[in-house]
């Protein structure tokens, strides 16, 4: 059985296992003797790490309709993240190819907004026509035109 040590670091004397300790001083004990507030602490079994459910692989447990229906309107980085999840997983051609055309639409659109402020006076008033006319057209797109007409009007 092991044993206990226990200091008294007080000024006065305390009574462990019925046994008085003087200040200062130390006794050793049974460890089934000793109260619990006297042992020392055991090591704690590691607590198994809560699992944070992603939404994502909650999407992916969907059919390819439901999948696809799920990506309007998700950010680009879920998007991509989906795509790699999906890879990994069942890779169904459906939801791959519909993340795949978002993709490259993405990068259309950035080619877009990159070359906004290229743009003549003529073919950025054009462009503001052509997306007052275009369902289909990107709103980041729209919005960058927007601003790139609102500055070279007050400049």
């Amino acid at each position: 059985m092991e044993k206990i040590a226990i200091e008294n670091t007080t000024k006065m004397p305390i009574y462990v296992a019925g046994q008085m300790i003087p200040a200062g001083e130390i006794r050793h004990f049974n460890e089934d003797q000793v109260p619990a507030e006297y042992r020392p602490a055991k090591e704690e079994e590691p607590k198994a790490e809560m699992q944070v459910a992603d939404p994502l692989t909650d999407i992916l447990k969907g059919n390819v309709k439901d999948v696809v229906a799920a990506l309007n309107g998700m950010l680009f980085a879920d998007i991509d993240r989906l795509g790699d999840l999906e890879q990994q997983g069942q890779a169904r051609k459906g939801i791959l190819s519909a993340i795949a055309e978002i993709q490259l639409s993405q990068a259309a659109n950035a080619d877009l907004l990159a070359k906004v402020d290229e743009l003549s006076d003529e073919a950025l008033a054009d462009a503001l026509v052509e997306a007052g006319t275009d369902v289909n057209i990107d709103p980041d797109y729209v919005a960058a035109l927007e601003v790139e007409f609102a500055k070279r009007k007050a400049g």
